[in-house]
């Protein structure tokens, strides 16, 4: 018999149904604003697809529960919480909010969207997209108006700093609008003064910001905005994504059937250069203590053992998350934990008992590799389909709890003097079997082009010349579509 339970990210049961939730790190600010006059609401929403909004404001979230057709409605508090089943299904629709047309208390504030989308339960069918923005009047006529960006971090890496090899920018106006764009960089926790854009190049920095001026020379016919800035940078002598890994990892759960079998399977665009391979995680259930009495109060501040009264030993590898403590059956918050003694610090009125419950002996996530076992082209779609499999060893007993994580390596690498032979004095054409930098390709008296696209270097140099190519290449960045993993207990029967 095969029992199998499948899962693929943020859900615990089998969906073809592609969903992300996406929080903005970036606010709305309506600092200074009139009147906030609804939403302008740009994108798509194929048939069958999903798109639902709650916004963030000062730690507290709300979403508008009823909208009517003349575009009243009041913000109220989202009385879930925030994951992607619950904005899915309670939040907001996007093309609500597109009919509201007044929010007064969303005056002077920062308001972060949350939005969760849901695409069709078709391979083939387009994705949703969504862009917001508030509608708003300035208390007084404003032709220009200058905001800052968040910080974004160029790397964590301790002891590397990373130099800025050039900034780009993707911009719209219409009319006579305009867009000045400068920008701040990190160096040794201090922020400099304000840079160019095209005075950017080789400075050192480990993060950077942004401040935007748009400007109009007449109200409601003319818009600026910001549609991309891209920042491209290395560290040491490699791009920054180069030799680095990106993770996918999905949810971790309990199955309850032990577990020893596991399929995962991931569609990409091609893989030129860069890797894709896939880990799995089997651990043991852990165990559980259910309000268990710990100590009595002393009406001072004072530490608790974690563990039953008539065990010698705390409890070991305790979930942090999981703890939750009672003082004569009510629910207790705001108190300390030891992580390395296993020990709770709180005050507790004298008298009162106090009990707790937790999960303990967790096991410590460990990754085995999974086995590449096919990688095809995904029907007539121009994706790839890679299949991985990995069975536990037969002298270990299954696991019920599982995750899946694949792993996206961009390597780079250096090509030097390699010889491509005598040269012709006609045009000679080699197709590099890596993506090659274009400012780094160097052919000694020879004059060449090089399509990055097909990896085509075109040659030419003076008839009996020895062609001696170097270049730096870089791998192709993944682009996923879609991912699922299967797990599952096999079982030998008569």
């Amino acid at each position: 018999m095969l029992h199998s339970n499948t899962m693929r990210i943020g859900t615990d049961v089998f969906s073809f149904n592609p969903q992300c939730l996406l929080t903005s790190k970036v606010p709305i600010d309506t600092t200074g604003q009139a009147t906030i006059n609804g939403f302008s609401i740009e994108g798509s929403q194929p048939s069958g697809s999903v798109r639902n909004a709650v916004f963030k404001i000062d730690d507290e979230y709300f979403y508008f529960p009823t909208v009517t057709e003349s575009g009243d409605s009041v913000p109220v508090k989202f009385p879930y919480e925030i994951t992607i089943d619950n904005v899915l299904n309670y939040g907001t629709p996007v093309n609500n909010l597109a009919k509201i047309v007044s929010i007064p208390s969303w005056i002077d504030k920062k308001i972060f969207p949350i939005i969760a989308l849901q695409a069709p339960n078709s391979d083939l069918a387009s994705r949703p997209s969504v862009k917001i923005a508030i509608k708003a009047t300035a208390s007084s006529d404003l032709l220009s108006r200058t905001e800052e960006t968040a910080e974004f971090v160029l790397s964590t890496t301790a002891g590397i700093t990373p130099s800025i090899i050039d900034v780009t920018t993707k911009t719209t106006t219409t009319g006579s609008a305009s867009i000045a764009i400068k920008a701040f960089i990190r160096n040794n926790d201090e922020w400099s003064n304000e840079y160019d854009l095209q005075s950017l190049k080789n400075l050192n920095a480990d993060a950077i910001k942004f401040k935007i001026t748009y400007s109009v020379s007449a109200l409601n016919s003319e818009s600026a905005k910001v549609d991309q800035i891209q920042i491209r940078y290395s560290i040491g002598s490699s791009s920054s994504v180069a030799n680095a890994e990106a993770e996918i990892v999905t949810i971790t759960q309990d199955y309850e059937n032990e577990l020893r079998y596991c399929q995962a399977t991931i569609r990409h665009k091609k893989l030129i250069d860069s890797t894709i391979d896939a880990y799995v995680s089997f651990r043991s259930s852990p165990k559980y203590r259910e309000v268990i009495e710990i100590g009595t109060g002393t009406g001072e501040s004072q530490t608790y053992n974690l563990k039953p009264q008539d065990q010698d030993d705390n409890d070991k590898n305790i979930d942090q998350t999981s703890i939750r403590l009672f003082v004569d059956g009510v629910e207790k918050t705001g108190f300390n934990y030891n992580v390395e003694m296993s020990q709770v610090t709180l005050e507790v009125a004298t008298g009162s008992v106090l009990t707790a419950s937790y999960q303990y002996n967790i096991e410590a996530e460990s990754w085995r590799q999974m086995q590449l076992a096919l990688t095809e082209p995904y029907k007539a779609t121009g994706w790839y389909s890679s299949r991985f499999e990995y069975s536990l060893p037969d002298d270990e007993d299954g696991k019920t709890i599982a995750t899946v994580k694949f792993v996206l390596s961009r390597p780079a690498g250096s090509v030097v003097n390699e010889d491509k032979g005598l040269a012709t004095g006609l045009t000679q054409v080699f197709v590099l079997p890596h993506k090659a930098k274009l400012e780094t390709i160097k052919i000694p008296n020879a004059e060449f082009s090089y399509d990055e696209d097909s990896q085509m270097l075109k040659v030419v140099a003076p008839r009996g010349t020895n062609l001696v190519l170097s270049y730096d290449w870089i791998g192709e960045s993944q682009e996923i579509d879609a991912f699922v993993t299967g797990l599952s207990v096999l079982e030998l029967t008569a």
